[in-house]
């Protein structure tokens, strides 16, 4: 299909915008606007929406916006800048006006965690170390970058040192589809790869940045906060807090093989409950725990044994501490009757903690910062073992 005339007639406009954009003024030399703002001037004129309505026909008003964002994302105006004839940069954009497949990418930071590999599997996902020049190519291209979407790009020198939960498939879409993401649930959309991962080694994670990228084209942030630092000399480097090692490689990647078969053995909605109990408490109490918030302290704690309580009560009522105390004692002592009876302890301990906590007796909040830092990391590693 050749250039539509509106397109032509549109692109003449815009060059000509270009270059009467530096005018001389005596002795003076007037700059021209950047590209933005010429941009946003065109696309609100007539000529404009009657440019959307020809490349995006449809009953009601004009895709104006859709048009909009296609344009930009698709280097139009940069091929224009550069000269390119309307031929040219029409047969390379055309396709952005038709339905069609792309390829987009999840990537889940797994901030503080280090692996003795670039990449490997985890069920329907990869743990993978991203080089430089493929976290490039997840954003748009720069000069289309810097004109108009500034936020939507990745440190390369930075991330390529840290390691993804990366999620790839092909899904259809259609011209003039915003894709918004509001709401997304971390732990649900994810609980069988990370409760995996938070099994495997109770060193504390964290997952601050979730993105997904249409290569090339676009890269949304489902979710963004700052990655943990520390310092190497006087550079700052990404923390590492979990940390697999060459010795362990051989042991993580078959305690892998072990969790797929596992998990979805026990995939059930009683066990999806308690992995995103167990999640939630290990995210909201933090890598030292940090517990200098009580309502931390707290939610962490009511957390980690309402994962106990949904996963070795099955409608008990009665005697409810006494059982769950014996029920994770032998999960986890096992014939270790010393480490039954310890077991035994903590959870009568915990459990009378829980319910101070849920009770309002006012005592959770007795006892110093260590004392509950203390108690989470045991509560933690509790119910790992028993998970």
């Amino acid at each position: 299909m050749s250039a539509p005339l509106e397109f032509i007639e549109y692109q003449k406009h815009l060059r000509a915008r270009l270059e009467g954009g530096q005018k001389r003024r005596r002795s003076l030399r007037l700059l021209s606007p950047p590209l933005s703002k010429i941009v946003l001037d065109l696309e609100r004129s007539k000529l404009f929406t009657r440019l959307a309505a020809r490349l995006l026909p449809t009953k009601g008003e004009p895709k104006v916006w859709a048009v909009s964002e296609i344009l930009r994302r698709s280097g139009f105006y940069q091929d224009v800048v550069r000269g390119q004839p309307p031929s040219a940069i029409w047969r390379r954009i055309e396709r952005s006006f038709l339905p069609r497949q792309v390829e987009e990418h999840s990537l889940l930071l797994l901030d503080g965690c280090r692996f003795p590999f670039r990449k490997t599997r985890l069920f329907d996902v990869t743990i993978e170390r991203l080089p430089a020049h493929r976290l490039t190519a997840l954003c748009p291209r720069s000069d289309v970058r810097e004109a108009f979407f500034d936020r939507e790009s990745l440190d390369p020198s930075w991330f390529s040192q840290q390691w993804f939960l990366h999620y790839q498939r092909s899904v259809p879409r259609k011209p003039g589809n915003i894709v918004v993401r509001f709401n997304r649930d971390l732990i649900g959309s994810h609980w069988k790869p990370l409760l995996t991962l938070a099994l495997f080694d109770s060193a504390f994670f964290q997952v601050p940045i979730w993105l997904e990228s249409e290569p090339g084209w676009q890269l949304r942030r489902i979710a963004w906060s700052s990655p943990m630092t520390e310092f190497f000399g006087e550079d700052e480097i990404p923390a590492t807090t979990y940390e697999v090692g060459v010795r362990r490689r051989s042991r993580f990647l078959a305690f892998v093989k072990f969790a797929e078969k596992a998990i979805n053995l026990a995939g059930d909605h009683r066990f999806r409950l308690v992995a995103r109990r167990f999640l939630r408490a290990m995210l909201v109490a933090g890598p030292i725990p940090s517990v200098a918030e009580p309502d931390e302290y707290e939610e962490a704690l009511l957390q980690y044994v309402y994962a106990l309580e949904t996963l070795l009560l099955l409608g008990d009522r009665e005697a409810i501490a006494d059982k769950l105390a014996l029920r994770a004692a032998y999960l986890v002592g096992l014939d270790n009757e010393e480490l039954r009876s310890a077991t035994f302890s903590k959870v009568k301990h915990v459990y009378g903690r829980r319910s101070e906590v849920v009770h309002g007796s006012g005592r959770s909040t007795s006892g110093g910062s260590k004392s509950k830092e203390l108690e989470l990391e045991e509560v933690r590693e509790l119910t790992r073992r028993v998970l």
